[in-house]
């Protein structure tokens, strides 16, 4: 059923307001941590962008037909050490332009994510889950997006005090479609992303 532009204006706005509700949660934990860095010299904060390479593999959730395709990704981690052994921040993450073939429809997606990063820093090796409550994958060549949400695990080794080599599994759980003027409930496609990067953490 197709739907006027200010019922797909609202839809879109639906979506992004969890991203407000992510920086408004993190402003708050922030504030809060400020405060305690007065008292526990132990914590600090941290920036960490990363690049690196991608692979996306995409499943039929109908057949048994996959399809894979690889490029670059692009991030940023942001947050605090807690008694230099607990991470707890922010994750944003961007991939692609990944082409498909025909099981995709020639697809080429792009994806976005913005989450939360929960881990363990032992300094030398680093673990960590992160999850994504809003989740984008943008097809421009067929013209739609998917929104959903994703999570992630991944380690990390310290090469030297500068950089890290990292390596991650993510997965999605798209659950809509949105076309320019339509919305649909989607389960179709089942994203599985598997990264390799370097990163360089920044501490203050």
């Amino acid at each position: 059923m197709k739907r006027s532009p200010i019922v797909h204006f609202n839809s879109y706005f639906r979506i992004d307001g969890s991203i407000h509700i992510i920086i408004h949660v993190l402003s708050v934990f922030f504030c809060i941590n400020l405060f305690c860095l007065g008292a526990n010299a132990e914590d600090n904060f941290f920036m960490e962008p990363y690049v690196g390479f991608s692979k996306l593999e995409v499943l039929d959730s109908s057949t048994t037909y996959k399809d894979i395709s690889d490029n670059y990704i692009i991030g940023v981690r942001s947050g605090v050490r807690l008694n230099k052994l607990f991470l707890l921040g922010a994750d944003y993450h961007a991939g692609g332009p990944y082409q498909f073939g025909m099981v995709i429809n020639r697809g080429s997606w792009t994806t976005k994510s913005l989450g939360i990063i929960f881990g363990l820093d032992y300094k030398v090796i680093r673990f960590w889950y992160s999850y994504y409550p809003q989740s984008r994958i943008d097809d421009t060549f067929n013209n739609y997006s998917l929104t959903g949400t994703g999570q992630k695990f991944g380690f990390g080794l310290e090469l030297n005090q500068k950089i890290r080599v990292n390596l991650e599994i993510m997965w999605y759980a798209m659950t809509k479609r949105l076309y320019p003027y339509l919305e649909q409930d989607f389960s179709q496609f089942v994203p599985k992303e598997t990264n390799a990067y370097l990163s360089v953490p920044v501490e203050f």
